[in-house]
C-alpha cells in the first residue's frame, strides 16, 4: 500500500465519520449474507479494525485483518481482532487461503493495482469474492480538499478509475456488482434519511457516474 503520512496516524477512529461507516457497513452486511458463517475472510487494509470487528460480530469468526500501519494495527488488536502486518502488495499467506476479501476505501491508496489484484486472485479460493468500496474519482479532488482543511481524515485519495480496475481484473475476476451511492455526510440525521430515500429513486447510471462512493463485488475466475 501507499506509504503516507497517515501510516502513523493517531486518533484515526475519532476523526472517522460514523455515518460513512454505517453506510459502508450496510453494503458489507448484504455481501456477507452470501457467505457461510465459517467462510475465511480477509479484511485487507483493515486500519483500526472496525470492519474486522463488525464482521466478527455478525457471526463470521474466521476473519483476519491486515494493514501496513503498525500504529493502526495496535488499535485493531485492542478490539480483539486477529491481524497481521503486510508489506506492500504482498499478502504473506499461502495461495487459496480465503473465501472472501474485503477492501473498504483501500484501493485508492494502492500504488500498483495490477500487482494487488494479482495477489487477491492468488490468495482467494475457487469462486472467491472481493467486496470493494472506494470514492468516485469525480469527487476525489473535493475529498482531498476536505481532508486538507480537517473536515475528514487526511488520507490523500488517488483516482481509482473503473476502466483501469476492469483492465486489471480481466482474466482474473468477473464483475458481479458495480453501483454508485450518494453518501452525503456531515448533515443532520433527518436530512441524511431524506437523501437516502432520494438516492433510491435515482437512475443507476447516474449514481455510478456521480455518486460519492462506488461499490464493486468481484468473483474469482478459474
Amino acid at each position: 500500500m501507499k506509504q503516507g503520512h497517515w501510516l502513523d496516524f493517531e486518533g484515526f477512529d475519532e476523526k472517522s465519520d460514523r455515518y460513512y461507516f454505517y453506510r459502508r457497513a450496510v453494503l458489507l452486511y448484504d455481501f456477507l449474507k452470501g457467505l457461510k458463517k465459517d467462510a475465511s475472510i480477509l479484511d485487507f487494509g483493515c486500519g483500526t479494525g472496525n470492519f474486522t470487528k463488525f464482521i466478527r460480530e455478525k457471526g463470521y469468526k474466521n476473519v483476519m485483518g491486515t494493514d501496513i500501519s503498525k500504529v493502526l494495527l495496535e488499535s485493531a488488536k485492542a478490539k480483539g481482532n486477529n491481524v497481521f502486518l503486510a508489506k506492500g502488495e504482498k499478502i504473506p499467506v499461502k495461495s487459496e487461503s480465503f473465501d472472501a476479501i474485503i477492501l473498504t476505501d483501500v484501493i485508492e491508496h494502492l500504488p500498483d493495482l495490477n500487482k494487488s489484484f494479482g495477489e487477491f486472485w492468488r490468495v482467494l479460493k475457487k469462486n472467491g469474492r472481493v467486496f470493494i468500496t472506494y470514492p468516485n474519482p469525480f469527487w476525489v479532488p473535493v475529498l482531498n480538499l476536505f481532508g486538507f482543511v480537517g473536515i475528514k481524515c487526511d488520507s490523500r485519495d488517488n483516482m481509482a478509475r473503473i476502466k483501469k480496475i476492469r483492465r486489471f481484473c480481466r482474466g482474473r475476476f468477473k464483475f458481479r456488482k458495480f453501483e454508485g451511492h450518494m453518501l452525503f455526510s456531515k448533515l443532520p440525521k433527518g436530512i441524511l434519511g431524506l437523501l437516502e430515500k432520494i438516492e433510491k429513486r435515482m437512475p443507476a447510471g447516474f449514481m455510478r457516474a456521480f455518486g460519492l462512493m462506488r461499490e464493486i463485488v468481484l468473483e474469482k475466475e478459474a
